[in-house]
């Protein structure tokens, strides 16, 4: 019913604890005046023609996209789409993978091997930079599209997305990023009621697709996604009907894996990789083995 890339993620000991509310399939959002300017065709079919396209739209003050310079937003999204992320489905800890040393590799080589990337300005000051034409490209989960509309409505018809550029032809086309699962507790007073709302609400196809148009999360119930509601057309995107993109993408959105450690993680990641990395003070492989190193002190610790 659902998909098992998304089930996954709330699983524990081969137990389902929660359900996931949203699909979350990674696009590239790209301004459609910009990149016709500059004469960018799409779609770019690879990473590398991803930093063709940014050499033309990289000038003066506007670039082809923005970096996170401390935040774990981006790498995972890189990170997944190369099959990797922070645990295995063992619990063993995979960052020091080649996955992990080529996504922050890229992320770094965007910034400052092809200066096609700065970093993403923090707090409103994103948006404002977003309206003035600083950036022609970002990629973001389906929730990003209302992101950008609701944020910088003024741009409406100059945004459309296509599916996110491969590592190599051939590969994944998309990626993860975010995801909320809802679990029932078994201190409840009322459980029975619980589940059974909770099916409806997630496991019904007409309650997930008006669900999907009141908080616009693309839901990962299979059912759901072959309802003509899920494929309108979005006015802000020139009339592009997003549904049809993230249908295409979904069966191949990748799976990641949970595990208690992440909760001390990602900062760890955060502090060790991505900031020395990012402001050039440490190697990627440095960083990755450093941070490895303390994940598997901090999983350690969970698996005993």
């Amino acid at each position: 019913m659902m998909f098992d890339s998304r089930l996954v993620i709330y699983r524990h000991k081969g137990k389902q604890y929660a359900l996931p509310v949203a699909l979350t399939p990674v696009v590239l959002y790209y301004r459609v005046d910009l990149f016709e300017k500059a004469g960018v065709q799409v779609p770019l079919k690879t990473w590398d023609d991803f930093m063709v396209a940014g050499k033309k739209l990289t000038r003066d003050k506007q670039f082809m996209t923005f970096v996170q310079p401390e935040s774990w937003t981006d790498l995972r999204v890189h990170i997944r789409q190369r099959g990797g992320g922070l645990h295995d489905e063992n619990g063993n800890v995979i960052f020091d993978q080649p996955s992990g040393v080529e996504a922050l590799e890229f992320l770094a080589d965007l910034k400052h091997k092809h200066k096609i990337a700065v970093d993403a300005p923090a707090g409103p000051a994103l948006w404002g930079a977003v309206k003035e034409g600083a950036v022609a490209a970002l990629w973001g989960a389906d929730w990003y599209a209302t992101f950008l509309s609701d944020n910088a409505p003024e741009l409406s018809g100059k945004w459309a997305a296509q599916y996110l550029p491969a590592v190599k032809a051939g590969d994944r086309k998309t990626s993860a990023a975010g995801g909320t699962g809802t679990a029932l507790l078994k201190t409840s007073k009322q459980l029975d009621e619980a589940a059974r709302f909770l099916e409806w609400t997630f496991l019904d196809p007409n309650r997930v697709v008006v669900r999907y148009q009141m908080i616009d999360l693309y839901p990962p119930l299979k059912e759901a996604l072959k309802d003509p509601r899920m494929r309108e057309p979005r006015p802000y995107y020139g009339g592009q009907r997003l549904g049809e993109l993230f249908a295409e993408l979904a069966p191949d959105v990748p799976t990641w894996y949970n595990h208690p450690a992440q909760g001390e993680g990602v900062p760890a990641v955060q502090r060790l990789a991505i900031r020395p990395v990012m402001e050039g003070k440490k190697s990627v492989k440095e960083a990755v083995a450093e941070t490895a190193a303390e994940l598997r002190k901090l999983t350690e610790q969970y698996n005993k």
